[in-house]
This record gives C-alpha cells, sequence and structure tokens, in this order.
C-alpha cells in the first residue's frame, strides 16, 4: 500500500518532468510548420509548462539546483527554437533580429 510520504515523494520530481518536457517541446518546434496550427500549439504549451513548473515546484516545496538549471536551459531553447523558426518568416526590420541575437549572447553568457 502507497503512503502519503512516498505520493509526495514522487510529486516532487513532476516540475522537473515538466521542463524536460518542454526541452522536447521546445526541440519539435524545429519540426513544425510556422503557419500551422501544431506550431503554435505546442508553442503555447511550452509557455504554459514554463509558468506550471515554476508554481508547481514553490508548492511542493520541490525547488532545487538542478530544477533550476533545467528551467533555464528549457527557457534558453524555447526562445532559441522559436526565434530560428520564426525570424525567417517575421517581417522584421534587421535591427530587431540583431536585437534578438544580443539578448540570446546575454542569456548564454549569464547562464
Amino acid at each position: 500500500m502507497k503512503t502519503t510520504q512516498d505520493k509526495l515523494g514522487r510529486q516532487k520530481h513532476l516540475p522537473n518532468v515538466i521542463s524536460i518536457l518542454r526541452i522536447a517541446g521546445s526541440f519539435s518546434l524545429l519540426f513544425c510548420d510556422v503557419r500551422g496550427w501544431p506550431f503554435w500549439t505546442l508553442y503555447v504549451l511550452c509557455g504554459l509548462s514554463d509558468i506550471s513548473d515554476g508554481w508547481l515546484a514553490r508548492k511542493l516545496h520541490a525547488e532545487s539546483k538542478t530544477g533550476a538549471a533545467l528551467d533555464s536551459v528549457s527557457d534558453f531553447l524555447l526562445v532559441a527554437c522559436s526565434a530560428v523558426r520564426l525570424l525567417p518568416v517575421a517581417a522584421i526590420a534587421t535591427f530587431a533580429a540583431a536585437q534578438e541575437g544580443h539578448i540570446i549572447r546575454i542569456k548564454l553568457l549569464v547562464s
């Protein structure tokens, strides 16, 4: 019979699992057409997972260095993979594209 302690122990891994799924979802964006609903559905789900993993980690008192690192990596990959797919089809100025590159470089240096 499973105890409450066993259930809580497994639940503490849930925020990290969500971050890992966001990493997989971010890479999956690279293979979706940006004009189709699969891309945007996956993009929204990845964004919602970004909100939920941190909230869940705090609620379950499951904050950890590993979880923080996973969250940072998954956030970066979501931004980078989205940029790779969206920037080529977006009608933006070269200046705006350069700014996106600066943001990615700063994020890499800080991480």
